[in-house]
């Protein structure tokens, strides 16, 4: 599976198909106050202790957003994966933003009203002939996922 930002502009690949979508959220601890919010407003961000995700394709629009509504972020670590990111907060050592997904970490992922950004997630074929197994692979995510939001939401 890959996220649609891979597949732009890559001539070796057709027929991108989404499967589902994942929306940013902010992730906080489950016992922090905003995870009891069904949306909050980036504003609400200011002040608190915040983990940056260096690899996230969205930071520099996320920044950018902070930067307008002239909201520095109070930075106290840098992650490198979500995993990472995900047990950080789950440890009440901070928030971050990060795409609605499932895990086992207690965490709350709180959708942000002035961020409207979504990843589609989904499949590709090859320009080239595919072999009868991959491509009873891909009939299969499509028939099941195609179209869903993350978690089927």
């Amino acid at each position: 599976m890959v996220n649609n930002d891979v597949v732009n502009g890559d001539s070796h690949v057709q027929n991108f198909v989404p499967l589902f979508t994942e929306q940013l959220c902010v992730v906080v601890p489950q016992s922090h106050p905003l995870a009891k919010e069904k949306s909050v407003e980036l504003k609400a961000l200011a002040g608190e202790l915040f983990i940056e995700r260096v690899h996230c394709s969205f930071w520099h629009e996320v920044n950018l957003m902070f930067q307008q509504q002239n909201i520095t972020p109070h930075t106290v670590m840098q992650a490198d994966s979500d995993e990472f990111v995900l047990s950080l907060v789950a440890a009440n050592l901070g928030m971050s933003i990060i795409t609605d997904r499932t895990t086992p970490y207690p965490v709350s992922f709180v959708p942000v009203r002035d961020i409207e950004i979504d990843r589609s997630i989904g499949v590709c074929l090859s320009n080239s002939p595919v072999n009868v197994n991959a491509q009873a692979f891909y009939d299969t995510l499509i028939s099941h996922y195609a179209g869903q939001s993350v978690n089927g939401k």
